[in-house]
């Protein structure tokens, strides 16, 4: 399957009884290995980072200068856990059919028995490292490829090439300014809670029907 120069890979990988199919390349990549553009959780477009940090004071649905807000929305009070489709950055930029993971899709790439994952230098030539996800008996010849993109933080993008962050569309089940996200480096791979202006890469999925 196709839609906008991207391709969802099949890894056999199943929840509740739906298939959930990752894209091929990040948001905002050209290609596989592309590192793709970094979002804060819910931005709603590409920002330039040295015009519009990532920072709390440029974090969507958040005012003032620290972690403390307040947050407008995905807050304490209205209760949302999972971003709206109008802030999710898969679904504005790509279409409606697609949308960034919940925690327990993006967890699927790390800890799913139906796969394996590894870290990988110089994937297929490219100068690229990152996380390779690869799936077993009938798909065992289906693969994702995750660059190791860094991250954002304020004007600066760090640590490329040895960590990938990707968001979930998952907020944390403790702190509203925080939320879900994989982390993985060489020796290991994470689900962890990362603050919501952070810059990290998105990697699309469709979830339909078995």
């Amino acid at each position: 399957m196709k839609a906008n120069n991207s391709t969802f890979i099949d890894l056999g990988l199943r929840l509740n009884g739906k298939k959930i199919l990752f894209a091929d390349r990040n948001i905002g990549a050209k290609n596989i290995t592309d590192y793709g553009k970094h979002f804060a959780w819910a931005d709603v477009a590409v920002r330039n980072k040295k015009k519009k940090p990532f920072n709390w004071r440029n974090c969507p649905h958040h005012k003032g200068d620290t972690w403390r807000g307040p947050f407008s929305k995905y807050n304490e009070v209205d209760g949302k856990n999972t971003l709206d489709s109008e802030d999710d950055i898969a679904s504005i930029l790509l279409g409606k059919d697609w949308r960034m993971p919940d925690k327990e899709e993006l967890n699927l790439l790390q800890k799913s028995k139906n796969v394996k994952s590894k870290w990988v230098t110089n994937y297929q030539n490219s100068g690229i490292n990152g996380l390779l996800v690869t799936g077993k008996g009938e798909f065992s010849s289906a693969s994702l490829f995750l660059p190791a993109a860094g991250d954002c933080n304020g004007a600066s993008l760090n640590s490329v090439g040895d960590d990938g962050n990707y968001w979930s569309r998952s907020l944390s089940d403790d702190y509203p300014d925080l939320a879900f996200f994989l982390n993985f480096y060489k020796n290991g791979r994470h689900l962890r809670n990362g603050n919501r202006f952070c810059g990290f890469s998105v990697r699309p999925v469709r979830v339909v029907a078995e």
